[in-house]
């Protein structure tokens, strides 16, 4: 792998790849050798457009083991599960979130937050550049808190990676054609998110600041999370709005398909927080119907 330690050190491997490793190795009664492993992700980790990828399916199927280990989900150097297999894809993209969390995959998480921070510094119009130019700014953003060491955390290269992995997890969406090739959205990952937090069971409410707080630490890439906070540091500025446009209308969205409530009966409350439209604020939230 070209950048050890890191998940984007191996631009060509693919969360789906992943799983299917994992989902083998947990039908496996007894560990197998690389070769079985190989002749089973053959498919999985062999393309027509790359040559290589048939020619040595042992390097392929490695190099989805070396991303699996970054990841603690299978025991260094060996092809065997740390826990078992994620039943499904939303499983495996909670798996994913709190592994990369845990293990500080900065090259995919400080990227997101950058991209976050860009979006409020310089709107959503440079989404709409080609994948050189969008790729290059986040380079450009992330290297700056690893001018130390000697590769740089992001590049044009890794973008299809950090695109793959982050919709993986929940944190957007594939853009339309020859639009935003990446939306950062993480509504599918804060919907999940909001169903762990004991404040918000039973029908109870969070107040708003004490509700975006909880998620900075849970998702340290958003508002008031430590990735976030890193981003704006290397900017060299500090946010402009109590709460930012990406988590603005990810709230918004969750509101509309009843995964929250946002709650807001008038007056100055406690706590209460402003969107990013300049219109709606909220006090406190309580989780809507579908999160029930």
């Amino acid at each position: 792998m070209t950048a050890p330690g890191t998940v984007l050190g191996d631009p060509h491997v693919r969360p789906d790849a992943v799983l299917a490793l994992m989902r083998f190795l947990d039908q496996c009664k007894a560990e197998p050798t690389e070769e079985e492993v190989c002749a089973w992700m053959l498919p999985a980790t062999a393309s027509t457009t790359s040559p290589d990828r048939i020619e040595n399916p042992a390097t392929r199927v490695r190099d989805v083991r070396h991303v699996a280990e970054h990841l603690d989900l299978i025991v260094k150097g060996r092809y065997k599960l740390v826990k078992e297999a994620p039943k499904d894809w939303d499983e495996f993209g909670d798996l994913l979130h709190k592994n990369f969390i845990e293990r500080r995959q900065h090259d995919v998480i400080d990227t997101y937050a950058s991209m976050v921070v860009e979006i409020e510094l310089r709107g959503t119009g440079w989404l709409m550049g080609s994948v050189a130019s969008i790729a290059n700014k986040l380079a450009d953003r992330v290297k700056q808190e690893n001018q130390s060491q000697k590769g740089a955390l992001f590049n044009p290269s890794r973008w299809a990676g950090f695109r793959a992995w982050a919709i993986a997890m929940g944190l957007g969406l594939p853009g339309p054609d020859k639009l935003a090739p990446f939306l950062p959205h993480p509504a599918a990952r804060l919907a999940r998110v909001v169903r762990t937090l004991d404040e918000l069971a039973h029908g109870r409410e969070m107040r708003a600041d004490v509700f975006l707080e909880s998620i900075g630490r849970r998702m340290p890439y958003l508002d008031h999370g430590e990735r976030y906070d890193a981003a704006w540091f290397r900017v060299k500025d500090r946010p402009a709005r109590e709460v930012s446009r990406v988590l603005s209308y990810t709230l918004l969205d969750l509101e509309r398909n009843r995964h929250l409530e946002l709650r807001y009966e008038g007056g100055d409350r406690p706590g209460a927080r402003r969107l990013a439209d300049g219109v709606r604020a909220f006090a406190t939230v309580r989780l809507g119907e579908a999160a029930r």
